[in-house]
């Protein structure tokens, strides 16, 4: 009988352990390490695109870059994403402080809006154009060299300019270092077009089982 608190706390560690969930933090999930700049990669984050392609804009409620007038979600600032009638698009990625495992599923959520006042240079015509259509976003796990592997999620078109949560669930068919949130297309359009979505409060990555 001597030896059943010991017995007991054994249970209780394994036990625990047994139940215990990962969970992943982004570094400035919420955008607000700033500064808030056009054309510049949010700090703790890194870009995909090509030499020739802007990367994404950091904005606050008074910055106006691009016509964009929207107030953050939650705290200072938050990331715009454009998608062009050249068929790029702009994107964030980071480097996980621990991988993503095959097999396992994982939760998180995002804040996203779209802007109804965002004009820019059409890539295609080198004019100036409104870049007001919905885009979705679309979740990788990607190789260090941004090559894209598994595609893990993909919203609905973000089509409203008021924030909404966006609850995501997906289940890795292998393991991931690399995880990026890019802007893409509607896939019920045909062509490729100019159109944006704005990203905000992104959640810690939360294993559920």
């Amino acid at each position: 009988m001597k030896h059943l608190p010991l017995l007991f706390l054994l249970i209780f560690f394994f036990g625990k352990n047994a139940f215990a969930q990962d969970t992943i933090s982004f570094r400035n999930a919420s955008f607000d390490w700033g500064p808030p700049i056009a054309n510049a990669i949010p700090p703790g984050w890194m870009y995909c695109g090509g030499k020739h392609e802007t990367p994404p804009d950091t904005h606050s409620a008074k910055t106006r870059h691009y016509g964009v007038n929207h107030a953050p979600y939650a705290g200072k600032y938050y990331v715009g994403l454009v998608v062009r009638s050249n068929f790029t698009r702009e994107s964030i990625y980071q480097y996980l402080k621990q991988p993503i495992r095959e097999g396992k599923t994982y939760g998180m959520e995002l804040f996203a809006a779209m802007s109804d006042t965002f004009k820019s240079t059409d890539a295609t015509t080198m004019k100036k154009a409104l870049f007001t259509q919905p885009a979705i976003i679309r979740i990788w796990g990607i190789g260090e060299e941004c090559q894209t592997k598994e595609l893990l999620f993909e919203s609905e078109p973000i089509d409203h300019v008021n924030w909404k949560k966006i609850e995501i669930e997906f289940t890795p068919q292998m393991e991931h270092e690399y995880l990026m949130i890019e802007a893409f297309f509607d896939k019920m359009i045909d062509d490729p077009y100019n159109g944006n979505v704005l990203l905000d409060e992104i959640s810690d990555i939360i294993q559920r089982r």
